[in-house]
């Protein structure tokens, strides 16, 4: 039951049937309504509204999997668009579900703020400095153009990143206000971390997700169709190269 009107439809039926059915049987229907209510309301019609944008994105920031005659290429990246914006929906719901419900996660101060520096803001280069290359034979002037080609690179590869994730979080956000504009806007500080921290999560899974899709199919594991989904085919192609 993915639709509004097929839920109000069942509920109707159902309150007309109410007072003849056991009071057991009413508990067990009410939790049922009850569990599906945020699936019809907000979980699928976000997730069907994030995969459309995502599978955009992805085109963008992976065009080498823009090829349409490989069936199973194709099965795969639905598979990734259904796991990832079906996280983040289900996640930005449950996050925000606990938020109201007065669960206090960042009482666990130290995970919390781990998780804050790894996936709520945008990633940090890991520079060095010539205090870490004391101990080679190389003169000062060989360690500064080392250690300036290094943070370069980390530079560079740092900006890429927060590119595609600043972009990750500009296609998705319009959604999740769209359903959550009222449940964000009462957030206070620590419920805007939170919420970071979920979109945080469901970027490095996509771009995780896309990224190992994109390294298979370079090397040839995308041709045919195993019989499996993209995530059980990964774990058997691992498990075959152990």
């Amino acid at each position: 039951m993915k639709d509004k009107n097929e839920l109000r439809k069942a509920r109707y039926e159902y309150d007309e049937l109410r007072e003849a059915l056991p009071e057991e049987l009413n508990k067990v229907m009410d939790d049922c309504f009850d569990l599906l209510a945020p699936f019809v309301s907000y979980i699928y019609p976000v997730r069907d509204e994030l995969k459309i944008v995502l599978r955009q994105l992805q085109r963008e920031q992976f065009p080498e999997l823009n090829i349409t005659d490989n069936p199973y290429l194709l099965q795969c990246i639905d598979d990734i668009l259904n796991f990832d914006a079906g996280g983040l929906s289900s996640g930005v719901h449950n996050e925000l579900s606990d938020i109201e419900a007065g669960v206090h996660k960042e009482k666990d101060d130290e995970q919390f703020r781990w998780e804050i520096e790894h996936y709520a803001g945008l990633s940090e280069p890991r520079l060095v400095t010539i205090e870490d290359f004391e101990r080679l034979t190389l003169t000062y002037e060989e360690k500064v153009e080392m250690v300036n080609e290094i943070n370069a690179d980390s530079i560079a590869e740092c900006n890429e990143l927060n590119s595609l994730k600043s972009k990750f979080v500009e296609v998705v956000q319009p959604i999740l206000f769209k359903y959550h504009g009222e449940r964000l806007n009462e957030l206070d500080g620590a419920g805007w971390e939170r919420y970071a921290i979920v979109l945080g999560y469901a970027f490095n899974s996509y771009l995780e997700n896309f990224g190992s899709l994109a390294y298979h199919l370079i090397q040839g594991h995308i041709e045919g169709n195993p019989g499996m989904s993209f995530f059980n085919y990964r774990v058997h192609l691992n498990q075959t190269k152990a």
